[in-house]
């Protein structure tokens, strides 16, 4: 397992790599292995066993060796739902980029030039509006010979504005948010527009955390196992998100200084890793989780967008409830309905929240081992091959079935040991 992580190569581990699950396994066609532990006599049958299945994460490599990882063990062709429909609200960006026009003679003056900067942006907004550390030593050091005016980037998602960025020349057009759902095994990421509030593209991925463990009990486990643990996982979803934004920006030419604005909306153990917090006492079922947003620059985080960017995680609610229920029952309207309805986000973390206006209740449950497999004797996930849709004409009583992968892909199915 660890030869393959420094290989880049993806192989399932629901279990961290602890021996319990039974998902990595994997054939070594050549060379020579030994088994660390007994853990894949529950897994792997005899046949197997004779054809040289092991487990990878309980299996040590002693020479050189040729592994196939078949289909049922890799993170690899599945199925990532990226749909997404906005209710029409009043847009109205916390982030804003204005356009002062100034004639450049009046900015070759260094030392007075922030001083210039400041009265017209405070004439604009009509307050006084702070500048950065970064946005001010941007400012004194900008070339201007020839600028018919500068761009300020407002930021008013804190609670006091503040001046984040500038940039010579008319680019308030340019002006761009993320939408960030960071789900346990899956990342989407809409760009959006903050010109009209459109969605401008979106990319999506697996959440790379994915080889420290598939269920959020096991990623706890690992960050509190191992020393530099949480260190990586945090690492880990930062490079997650970093990746699609890159491919994203990359298709639309636009630059990562443009986008100045990032929401992420996840579960709690999965905001916690985002921010490096020490996620382990959420096993402990009685304790009271903090409601309060976690909010920083995107430097902090280390997301490859402009330095100076709020970052803002939606609130968590329990331990197992996070910050993506939150958006949920936000754009929904569930909390201003005067009828009673029921919610339910069905991702690896399981949420489910009931209520009306004035009232709400949730809960969560593990659905991701109990709908991929961990601890079932058949079945396959949301991989290439395998089956999404069935339906049985109610004459004929004939089955039709469609295919993740599509037309020319035939059905697979794992069936578990002793099938």
């Amino acid at each position: 397992m660890e030869a393959a992580h420094v290989a880049g190569v993806k192989i399932r581990s629901v279990c961290a790599g602890v021996g319990a699950c039974g998902k990595c396994k994997v054939l070594v066609e050549k060379g020579d292995v030994i088994e660390g532990s007994d853990s894949h006599k529950k897994f792997i049958v005899q046949d197997e066993i004779i054809k040289g299945y092991h487990l990878a994460c309980q299996s040590q490599l002693l020479t050189n060796a040729r592994v196939v990882i078949p289909p049922e063990s890799r993170i690899e062709g599945q199925q990532i739902l990226t749909n997404a429909f906005l209710s029409k609200v009043e847009f109205d960006p916390c982030c804003r980029k204005q356009f002062l026009r100034v004639n450049p003679v009046e900015l070759e003056d260094r030392s007075g030039r922030v001083k210039k900067v400041s009265r017209l942006v405070e004439s604009v907004f009509r307050q006084r509006i702070p500048f950065s550390d970064l946005a001010l030593l941007k400012l004194e050091k900008m070339e201007v010979a020839g600028a018919e005016g500068l761009t300020v980037t407002v930021d008013r998602c804190t609670s006091q504005s503040e001046v984040v960025d500038l940039d010579i020349g008319d680019t308030s057009l340019r002006n761009y948010g993320l939408a960030i759902d960071l789900g346990t095994t899956k990342v989407v990421i809409y760009l959006v527009s903050f010109r009209d509030g459109n969605i401008t593209d979106l990319g999506s991925g697996y959440n790379e955390q994915l080889i420290y463990g598939e269920d959020l009990l096991s990623r706890i486990d690992y960050a509190f196992r191992n020393i530099e643990g949480l260190s990586r996982l945090q690492k880990v979803s930062v490079d997650t998100i970093n990746k699609i934004v890159g491919a994203v920006t990359s298709r639309n030419n636009i630059a990562p200084h443009e986008i100045i604005d990032v929401c992420v909306a996840g579960n709690t153990v999965m905001t916690y890793l985002l921010a490096g917090l020490d996620p382990s006492h959420l096993v402990d079922a009685n304790v009271q989780v903090s409601r309060d947003p976690i909010q920083r620059k995107a430097q902090k985080f280390g997301i490859t967008v402009n330095p100076s960017a709020s970052v803002y995680c939606l609130p968590n609610v329990s331990r197992f409830v996070g910050g993506d229920a939150v958006g949920d029952v936000l754009a929904s309207g569930m909390y201003q309905s005067t009828e009673i309805s029921i919610l339910i986000d069905m991702g690896t973390n399981g949420e489910v929240v009931i209520g009306s206006k004035g009232w709400l209740l949730s809960t969560s449950c593990a659905a991701g081992p109990a709908f991929e497999g961990w601890g079932i004797r058949f079945g396959i996930r949301s991989v290439e091959g395998a089956i999404e849709h069935v339906r049985i004409d109610p004459k004929t009583l004939r089955s039709i079935y469609t295919v993740i992968g599509g037309l020319g892909i035939k059905p697979e199915a794992y069936a578990g040991p002793g099938s």
